[in-house]
Parts: structure tokens; sequence; C-alpha cells
């Protein structure tokens, strides 16, 4: 239950990686959904060496756009929700400032600035000119009710093992439990750094099942610094402090350096997040030695505006060890997941993913599988979700996960499902 607490909070430590990289790139958001201004030849502020330059501009918005100006000149478009305009610009000498106005049917307007230096005499000075800092924060919260028929993933199997017959130890029918989870976290952002903390507490039900309730507190602090105009560096920490039934106690370190490379064309953006996730566990009994892992991992996001989809796909290996021999193993991933995230409807999202992990200190409960001599995990997951976006902060979903495990050691199968509202401040 510790292992699985902390590959979820590593999961989020490594989305906020990509969530917070975007904000800090970002310093024009608008809650009242005003026109989206974009543009990947153009940043707030550059120097550039050729005195011609074109620039393609994309509008999005949920709704029409009716008006775009450009240095106060209205510019001639079909109205539609996704507009693209190509300029071509000549710049003179000295610091050039493109404005740009986009305003929608309920009008919604919003403007961007571009400022360009030309043939500067001290263009190192112009572009390390910065603006005050701009603090921004938020928090947000959730809480689920869910059935969950197998929470102690007690044996079963899902395929055949070798000529064994498995039998869990508690009957089938005495296996669901319901469960409460409630959660929050708060994240500020001053300039290219931002701190979080948050809460998830999960209880269970039944009474026997006590020890499978749970608590994670946890906090941490990143950062990211531009390399160039689609590419930065990003840098966060996380303390994890775990605990699972009130007595399996553990405090997790967690570094996660990593290359953030972001791109934009008219179909939308995308993100190529590189990076290692470096954690070290100390668990307060003393049968355990501290713990390791070390995952290497591809993250790739996509959204299109338009149809208000993202896709994220995840490549992972890594090595773990958890307090002792048996439990280390080596593992690599595959996760594929999309979903769309209107700011009010219908919400849908569907995903998919598996480990294969290898345990070369644990022996499986038969060797006459096709999975070989030592023991393998297999887990399994498919999910998928149906649910209702309130406005663009408040959200509930109806969600549903398929886990099996095909083990020669821990085989077993699990379903959870129930419904989670989730809210931003």
């Amino acid at each position: 239950m510790t292992l699985k607490i902390l590959r979820i909070l590593v999961l989020i430590n490594s989305f906020l990686l990509l969530f917070m990289s975007s904000l800090l790139a970002q310093d024009d958001v608008d809650p009242n959904a005003a026109p989206q201004i974009l543009t990947s030849d153009l940043i707030r502020k550059q120097v550039v060496y050729e005195p011609t330059q074109t620039v393609s501009f994309v509008f999005v918005d949920d709704d029409i756009i009716e008006r775009i100006e450009i240095n106060g000149e209205a510019q001639e478009f079909e109205s539609a929700s996704t507009i693209a305009i190509t300029k071509k610009y000549t710049f003179q000498a000295g610091r050039t400032v493109i404005t740009v106005i986009a305003a929608d049917e309920k009008g919604n307007e919003r403007t961007k600035q571009f400022l360009v230096g030309y043939n500067l005499k001290d263009d190192k000075q112009f572009s390390e000119e910065k603006a005050e800092p701009e603090i921004k924060w938020m928090v947000n919260v959730k809480a689920s009710y869910e059935d969950d028929d197998n929470p102690t993933q007690d044996l079963s199997t899902p395929v055949k093992l070798g000529d064994l017959e498995i039998s869990g130890v508690i009957p089938d029918e005495e296996q669901p439990d319901t469960r409460i989870t409630l959660g929050a976290t708060a994240v500020v952002i001053v300039d290219t750094m931002y701190a979080f903390a948050g809460v998830e507490q999960t209880n269970y039900s039944k009474s026997e099942n006590d020890f499978l309730n749970s608590r994670a507190l946890f906090l941490g602090a990143g950062l990211s610094m531009a390399m160039s105009d689609d590419s930065a560096f990003v840098m966060s920490y996380m303390l994890l402090d775990i605990n699972v039934g009130g007595e399996d106690f553990s405090q997790n370190h967690v570094f996660s350096p990593g290359l953030l490379f972001e791109s934009k064309d008219s179909d939308g953006s995308y993100k190529d997040l590189i990076a290692i996730d470096y954690t070290i566990k100390d668990f307060a009994d003393s049968q355990f030695e501290n713990g390791s892992e070390i995952v290497l991992k591809w993250t790739y996001e996509s959204f299109d505006p338009e149809k208000q989809d993202k896709y994220y796909r995840i490549f992972a290996y890594g090595t773990v060890n958890d307090g002792t021999e048996i439990s280390e193993y080596t593992f690599w991933q595959m996760d594929f997941d999309w979903f769309n995230k209107w700011d009010s409807g219908l919400l849908f999202d569907i995903g998919t993913g598996f480990q294969y992990r290898t345990y070369e200190n644990d022996i499986p409960l038969s060797e006459d599988t096709p999975l070989g001599t030592k023991r393998v995990d297999i887990p399994f997951r498919f999910s998928a979700g149906l649910g209702w976006a309130f406005n663009d902060q408040w959200k509930a979903m109806y969600n549903h996960k398929y886990e099996t495990n095909l083990s020669n050691k821990v085989p077993y199968v699990r379903n959870i499902h129930g419904l989670t509202v989730n809210g931003q401040f």
C-alpha cells in the first residue's frame, strides 16, 4: 500500500513539473475565458538579428472570435473559434512593440504584447530586463466515494499458473469494501519557481480493513530555467510522509530533474519531458533498511485547443528497493491516457498502462510457467471516466479502473469504481 501511494504521488509530481512549467511560461491566464493568443515565433521580449520576420498567430476560444487587432489595425477574417493569421514584419533599429487584441462574441477580450529589439547597442541588457515577479496561487481539492472489490489484492488467478490451484485467503463475497478519499493541494508560483503542499486521506468502511487506511502528507518546490524559447531545465523536490494503517510510517525524498521541450502549431501544443525520479525511502520499521528508487522516464503531452483534448504518454524504466532483498525489482512501463477538458459540459477519459517487473531475489510459486524461474509481475490497468464540468474550476467524474496482475507469485484482479469531485480555488 505504501508503494502504491508513493507511485501515485510521484506521478502527481511528474504532472506538476509539466503543469507548473506551463504556468511559469504564461502570465496571461484569464479566468473569463477570453480568446487564447498563441505564437511560437515571438516571446514576451526578444532580440532579433534579421530585420524581416514572418510571424504566425493562432487564436483559440470556446466561443466565436469576432474581433482581432494587431497594432491598432483590424484584421480581416471569417468568424470562427480557431483562427490563424500570418504577418510579415520589417523591424526598424531599436525597440518595436507588437500589440495583439482578440475578442469573442461574449465580449471577453485579451491583450498580449511582444517587445522586439533589433540592431540594439546593448542587446544583452535588453534581453535580461525583467518585470516585477507576479505571485500566483491556487488550491485544488478533491473528494471521492468508491467501491473497491479487492482492497487487499487477495490472490486470484486471471490466467492458469502452471499446475497450481490458487485461492485467496478472503472469500470472494467478503472482499468488496467502500472507501472515502479526501485531498487538497496548494500551489504558490513566483516568477520561475513554485512551491506546493498537500494532504490525502483514504479510509475504508470495514473495521477489518483499518490496516489499509492511509494518510499522505507532501510538500515540495520546483523551478524552471529557460534554455531557449522552446526548452527549459526543470527541477523539483518533494517530501512525502506516508502512514498506512497507523503503523507503517515512511518518509520519501523525491528529486526530479528533467528537460522540457515545448512546441506549438495550428493544431495545438506539445510537450516532451525527459526526466529522472530519484527517491530515497526512510522506513520507521527497523526491520527495513533504507530503500531507494530511480526511474528514467519520457512523458509526452499534447493538447488540441479546438477539441479541448489532452493526450498523455509515459515510457519509463527503473529500479526499486523497498527495504528488503526480495522487494528489489527492475521494471519498464508504458501508459497511454486521453481525455477532454472542457470548461463546462460533458467530460470523458480513457486510459491504459502496464509494467513488467522482474524480482531477482524472489522465487515464484511455480517454475512451470512461461514467466521463468524468477518472480515476475505484470500489472495491467484499464481506466475510463464519464462526468460533467460545472465550470472551469469544478468537475464531477464517475471513474472505473480495472487492475490485474499477471504474476507467478501474487496474481490478483481488482475493480475500483466511484464518484470523484474536483475543485479549484
